[in-house]
């Protein structure tokens, strides 16, 4: 009875180590990831070694009620998860700049900016931190344009026709219309949407925008008689005009 004894526990030794060897990598590397401890907005997290990320390319609503709606969000996903952070630098306040994905229990990843502009709880914020992104999240904040999904159901991010853009003004707003003309001015281009330049809607495009749109066979100046979608902030310079920095800003529409 000995030998069988010897055996059956020389067995069991074996199996014990063979389930230790294989679960301890992933369980060490699950415990070693990083915790959303706090919600800070839908588009800001805070993690459990107290390090704030910024989700680069998408900015959450700021009007409370649909702020408040897009955290709850944020939270019922990501609350407590573990993640991976893609980084991509730091903005000026020092939060990490990252495209953030969550890892369920079961192994599976979900993009948190995709996740989030999907369920309209935040829309494209075009950056260079984002730009290998931005085009998905794009076709993802489409989808929920169209069906009218969390923010988009809500009348102030509405589009906003060119001539009635002037009342946006120190807002960050998405404008649609035709660009009636084009004109270069040293290193800027700009696109005016009606007849008269001093008191239309015009967007600038800088030249660092330009030189991208070039590397991407897109000229501004091909823009003339065409519907597009602008987003940025609207400022009062000779009229309403939103700086244009990075290519993604505008949208050819039908």
């Amino acid at each position: 009875m000995v030998v069988p004894l010897i055996i059956i526990m020389a067995k069991f030794l074996i199996l014990l180590l063979f389930a230790v060897f294989s679960l301890s990598p992933s369980a060490s590397h699950a415990s070693s990831l990083p915790v959303i401890e706090r919600v800070i907005s839908a588009d800001t997290l805070e993690l459990n070694d107290k390090t704030i990320v910024r989700l680069a390319g998408i900015k959450a609503p700021e009007q409370q009620a649909l702020a408040n709606e897009a955290k709850a969000y944020a939270e019922k996903i990501s609350l407590g998860k573990s993640i991976e952070l893609n980084k991509a630098g730091t903005d000026r306040h020092g939060r990490i700049l990252a495209q953030v994905y969550i890892t369920e229990a079961n192994g599976k990843k979900i993009w948190l900016q995709e996740y989030l502009a999907q369920a309209g709880a935040a829309y494209v914020f075009p950056t260079k931190e984002a730009e290998n992104f931005t085009p998905a999240l794009l076709k993802s904040e489409t989808s929920a344009r169209s069906t009218k999904t969390g923010i988009w159901k809500d009348a102030s991010y509405a589009d906003i026709p060119a001539e009635n853009a002037a009342p946006a003004q120190g807002h960050y707003a998405f404008v649609t219309g035709r660009a009636v003309d084009c004109a270069k001015r040293k290193d800027k281009t700009y696109i005016n949407f009606g007849e008269d330049w001093k008191t239309d809607f015009t967007i600038t495009i800088a030249e660092s925008a330009r030189r991208l749109m070039r590397k991407n066979k897109q000229d501004p100046m091909d823009l003339r008689g065409r519907k597009i979608r602008v987003r940025g902030l609207i400022e009062n310079l000779n009229g309403p005009m939103i700086t244009i920095s990075r290519p993604e800003q505008i949208e050819p529409i039908k």
